[in-house]
């Protein structure tokens, strides 16, 4: 286009460069907002750390006898064995609660009329013992009453097919005692010095809750020399 002689030219590069800052303020806008609103949350994977806790143990003393030997409370003394028997041994707690625990160990001349309120099924392993059941619950709450000697005041029993004679007329006591499948009151072990032996374990709680968890250790220890 001519004005009076003069060519007029178009001036589009001011259009050119608004729309090109136009399109980078956008695209400026987009990354700021972005940044912005997006979580900064690094998840960072902590050092795993091992931590071992020793389990709580008893500190015990070995006791050895002629044919036996026995890991027991290092607190435990000995004490005189029932008078009903030749060939026993037992011991007793001094501290705390376990001034009313006692053991008593029956080595070959058994009591085999001995009563007790709970049985603990052994069966023999060498010179030692394998606990196959849990101590029962006391007997006289799974056992017959119906023959239970009005003289003695006991029953015969079973605890996972395991006979014992159970003290009806004592129920109250917590007496605990091993047993097996070989017969009432007794269970074999052979050492590798003094051959065969038979044995039964004893345990008594006089406290208001008992706990066995002890018996089961010395049971566990117990060993035919």
């Amino acid at each position: 286009m001519y004005r009076f002689g003069h060519q007029i030219r178009h001036r589009y590069w001011p259009y050119l460069l608004a729309g090109i800052l136009i399109v980078s303020g956008v695209a400026a806008g987009v990354v700021i907002a972005r940044r912005t609103f997006q979580p900064q949350t690094s998840l960072t994977q902590a050092p795993m750390v091992v931590r071992h806790v020793s389990e709580r143990e008893t500190v015990t003393q070995h006791i050895t006898k002629s044919v036996f030997t026995i890991d027991l409370p290092a607190s435990w003394r000995s004490i005189p064995a029932p008078a009903t028997t030749a060939n026993g041994f037992s011991w007793q707690g001094t501290k705390g609660d376990e001034a009313a625990l006692r053991l008593d160990v029956y080595i070959d001349r058994l009591p085999q009329s001995l009563a007790v309120n709970r049985l603990l099924p052994v069966q023999s392993a060498g010179s030692g013992l394998d606990i196959t059941w849990d101590v029962s619950e006391n007997c006289t709450n799974f056992t017959d009453k119906t023959p239970q000697s009005a003289r003695t005041g006991t029953a015969p029993a079973k605890w996972h097919d395991v006979s014992f004679i159970c003290d009806m007329g004592n129920y109250e006591r917590a007496v605990a005692a091993t047993g097996s499948a070989e017969g009432i009151n007794t269970v074999s072990v052979t050492g590798p010095q003094t051959g065969s032996h038979r044995v039964m374990l004893v345990f008594t709680d006089n406290n208001i809750s008992p706990d066995f968890s002890v018996f089961t250790q010395m049971v566990r220890s117990f060993r035919a020399r």
